[in-house]
């Protein structure tokens, strides 16, 4: 005789209407998107109440009461680090290019003078 064991299905940390944060199945789906473009994870869509366990501690030290407000927050950070890094990078490659133009050999009669 042989015995079959199902797997449990995903179950939430809390009955939904008991969730301490609002987490639509948007939510899940823009938390996924997010982590398949900065680490390239492809994160099963049964991992939801995983990641509300795990985001909801950030959720708590940000101070966020949902996870659309915690994802918008996040999004602007990301905004503004490309921002900063855009200009960090143009600033570095025309402070190299006016350097480049003073720090150029002079020559044998400019150093003459």
């Amino acid at each position: 005789m042989s015995v079959v064991l199902k797997a449990p299905s995903p179950v939430p940390p809390y009955p939904p209407s008991e969730q301490e944060f609002a987490f639509s199945a948007e939510d899940f789906e823009r938390v996924r998107r997010l982590i398949h473009e900065h680490a390239g994870i492809h994160l099963h869509a049964n991992k939801q109440a995983m990641v509300y366990s795990r985001l909801s501690r950030r959720l708590r030290e940000t101070g966020h009461r949902a996870f659309a407000e915690y994802l918008a927050w996040l999004q602007q950070a990301r905004d503004n680090e490309r921002f900063v890094h855009q200009r960090a990078t143009s600033a570095s490659a025309s402070h190299s290019n006016s350097r480049g133009s003073v720090m150029r050999p002079r020559s044998a009669e400019a150093a003459t003078v």
